[in-house]
């Protein structure tokens, strides 16, 4: 029985926490200051919420606000702190017997990567294999379209060799292991090639993986390794998805399941409860599905909602009523919304889920942050934890 099992899991924006001075450009895909030592200083927050663990978006050395555009899969930005503040972060959170995880990103780099740069300039370059051209230097495969974000060539072992030896570094550190970005361009066989020396040195993490392509663009699909991922995107089969990651991983976010707490929120209907009770019943025993109501990629709850606190209850209720782990996105806890919907925007709409934590208490919902402290000591008693 893994760890896992029993996990509260909160979520927190690293540049969007806490430690910034000025939010006045938040609403821009911008750098604002958030940093691992605000963390830090928030932990009595973190602590007094009462998960027993927390996920981290991406620290790595990069060109992006968010962290997913690494240029240094072993660097810490400085942005955000340095290797200290890591091990400082692990260590405060460790002694409150909270485990910590964090973001890994292996399917893709920023094209400021010094090792693309050179391969793209270079014809002989020795990382001109480390990444997939259909035309060098500039048709090349990438995350959906976003040729910012050149897709690595995992069927290189020295690609993958690179990628462990950093996920190493970061384990050995005392992460406690992974939420996997978009999992769904890795291929089972190099995600296993990936996770098997992980594994063996470090038989006490727990690997989370982000499936989901509902989104995608037939083109898009193209650079998906996901056995019959045209009929799973046609058919919306996400059970058929999260099962092609049985026995590899030990956890899959449920975005499926997402929507239906938004369902039974918004119409009280019991069907979606039954739903999900099925679709667990169909998971449980192979892979850990890991429920949530929003995460910076999704428009928040609350504002899915209308902004009705007692919906959110509501739908709150139902997810920490089931046997498996739980994630919260901080904000989400006391109440933070958004004024405009993703579909006002031609980019960059997930910004509006990212405004800057609020720590101003007079501005924070006490009363629905003391519900989420009672749903989760309740949940986290009954599962003996």
């Amino acid at each position: 029985m893994s760890w896992l099992d029993g996990a509260v899991i909160y979520q927190i924006f690293t540049d969007r926490f806490a430690g910034f001075n000025n939010t006045s450009e938040w609403r821009k895909p911008v750098y604002v200051g958030g940093n691992i030592r605000g963390i830090i200083d928030k932990f009595s927050y973190i602590r007094n919420l009462g998960v027993n663990t927390i996920w981290i978006t991406p620290f790595n050395t990069g060109v992006s606000y968010h962290g997913y555009h690494i240029t240094d899969f072993f660097g810490v930005d400085s942005r955000f702190g340095d290797e200290k503040d890591i091990e400082n972060l692990i260590n405060i959170a460790h002694s409150h017997n909270i485990k910590i995880i964090c973001d890994f990103v292996p399917n893709h780099c920023s094209n400021m990567h010094p090792f693309f740069i050179d391969a793209q300039n270079n014809k002989d370059s020795e990382y001109r294999k480390w990444f997939i051209f259909d035309n060098w230097p500039d048709k090349y495969k990438c995350f959906r379209s976003y040729k910012e974000l050149p897709k690595l060539n995992l069927d290189n072992v020295h690609v993958r060799t690179h990628l462990i030896n950093a996920a190493l570094k970061w384990l050995g550190m005392g992460f406690d292991g992974f939420r996997i970005d978009h999992v769904v361009g890795v291929s089972n066989d190099n995600l296993r090639k990936i996770l098997e020396p992980l594994r063996k040195e470090f038989p006490e993490a727990v690997f989370i993986g982000e499936a989901w392509f509902k989104n995608n663009t037939l083109k898009e699909l193209a650079s998906v390794n996901v056995p019959h991922k045209y009929i799973i995107h046609l058919f919306n089969l996400t059970t058929m998805l999260y099962k092609n990651y049985a026995y590899i991983l030990d956890g899959i976010l449920d975005f499926s399941t997402a929507t239906y707490f938004e369902k039974y929120a918004l119409s009280g209907d019991k069907k979606y409860c039954r739903k999900i009770t099925s679709k667990q019943r169909k998971l449980n025993k192979l892979i850990k599905p890991v429920t949530f109501l929003d995460n910076h990629d999704m428009e928040r709850f609350l504002f899915r909602c209308g902004g009705n606190i007692n919906k959110l209850k509501l739908a709150a209720n139902l997810q920490f009523s089931m046997n498996c782990p739980t994630v919260i996105y901080s904000g989400t806890e006391i109440g933070m919304s958004q004024t405009i919907p993703f579909s006002a925007f031609k980019s960059h709409a997930d910004i509006m889920a990212r405004e800057p934590m609020e720590w101003d208490e007079s501005k924070q919902n006490a009363q629905l942050y003391k519900y989420y402290q009672e749903l989760i000591k309740r949940k986290l008693i009954r599962q003996g934890k």
